[in-house]
């Protein structure tokens, strides 16, 4: 061969062909229909089907997770709107409202697609709040919280308690499902909202505990005060406690 005759190539001309990469699930499917379905590769398409479903399905939730990632990362502090007083006047706890946790929450769920859906039920004095967190993507996740439901006290009537049972599961509900930080507006309490009595509903207490010759330990125990005082009943024992000493002071007249 004359070497008159041969072609020089350079490297950077060299047109190699593009390797392909997998066919997605998707266009696998795409291609059998294509090429008709017949009974020979109905089965095939079925199992194809579901791949795709598992396909979008996990493209949903990752879609789901990282818009939650950066919804977490703009969540605020939340304070105090609300707080519960006893007869006398005294403010038995502070807590942050469902209305001011949504009212923060739905533009920052708008902004990264997402919305909740709440229903609840009502069992054998109990109540159960589902709050269900809706991505646009096509993922969702449920998560509940359940509350006792007081008969009635001092403070409220039989039907305000239900209202107050099923505002509290939801607050509850989704302060947990948000990973919510609330607190007492006045002094910037860095404990959770409500999480304890306020004094003079701790002093009101131990003074009725008193007055009805109750076994002091036995009170706080039953109060769930973790440190032996009536300063550290949690407010949500509250109900109950002056539920009992309504009862003795009953007996007593």
């Amino acid at each position: 061969m004359n070497d008159q005759n041969l072609q020089v190539i350079k490297p950077d001309e060299v047109n190699v062909p593009a390797r392909q990469s997998s066919m997605s699930a998707m266009q696998i499917l795409q291609t059998a229909i294509e090429h008709g379905i017949s009974k020979e590769n109905i089965e095939a398409v079925k199992e194809l089907r579901q791949m795709v479903k598992e396909e979008r399905d996990d493209q949903a939730k990752i879609a789901f997770n990282r818009a939650f990632f950066q919804l977490r990362k703009e969540m605020p502090v939340l304070y105090a709107d609300r707080e519960v007083k006893t007869k006398s006047g005294a403010v038995a706890f502070q807590y942050v409202s469902p209305d001011e946790i949504k009212n923060m929450l739905e533009p920052l769920m708008s902004k990264y697609g997402f919305c909740t859906l709440a229903g609840q039920t009502m069992t054998n004095g109990e109540v159960t709040v589902t709050v269900t967190l809706i991505h646009e993507a096509g993922h969702s996740e449920p998560r509940s919280f359940t509350v006792r439901v007081s008969p009635g006290n001092q403070l409220m009537s039989p039907t305000q308690c239900d209202a107050s049972a099923s505002s509290s599961a939801e607050r509850h509900c989704l302060i947990k499902m948000f990973g919510l930080r609330t607190r007492i507006k006045s002094d910037s309490d860095p404990r959770n909202v409500g999480e304890i009595i306020s004094p003079d509903l701790a002093d009101e207490l131990e003074r009725r505990v008193h007055e009805t010759n109750s076994n002091v330990e036995a009170f706080l125990k039953f109060g769930g005060s973790r440190t032996g005082k009536f300063s550290d009943i949690p407010a949500a024992r509250y109900s109950a406690c002056d539920a009992m000493l309504r009862r003795k002071e009953s007996e007593g007249k």
